[in-house]
């Protein structure tokens, strides 16, 4: 992928679902990287002036959720295809529809309280 579609990318995904989930990508994806990737990872996030949109980040996104390649059909430049399942889909992560953290918490209680039953 070209640079200036890399920082597209890189913005919608780290900052985009950061902000709608509150999953901090940015921090998780640094733990992974070393110092050299860290530092470009960086520049990309930092890019201001030469962003070229793409929509591979709605097909991830898409297939994070659960989806599948019948989900989406990426088109040239940036628009995409969505099935309505792979809009169902990036609406529950890009819409903010989805408390992850509640739902973990519930699948935790739940856990916990079967562990004392």
């Amino acid at each position: 992928m070209p640079e200036a579609q890399s920082a597209w990318y890189l913005q919608q995904i780290v900052y985009g679902v950061e902000q709608r989930t509150g999953i901090p990508l940015y921090d998780l994806l640094k733990q992974q990287l070393d110092l050299s990737a860290q530092a470009r990872v960086e520049c990309l996030l930092r890019e201001q002036k030469a962003l070229v949109p793409c929509s591979e980040w709605m097909a991830d996104l898409i297939l994070a959720a659960g989806g599948s390649l019948q989900d989406f059909e990426l088109l040239q430049g940036e628009e995409a295809l969505l099935s309505e399942r792979g809009i169902r889909l990036l609406a529950v992560v890009w819409m903010g529809e989805c408390d992850l953290y509640a739902k973990i918490a519930r699948q935790h209680q739940q856990i916990s309280d079967d562990l004392l039953e």
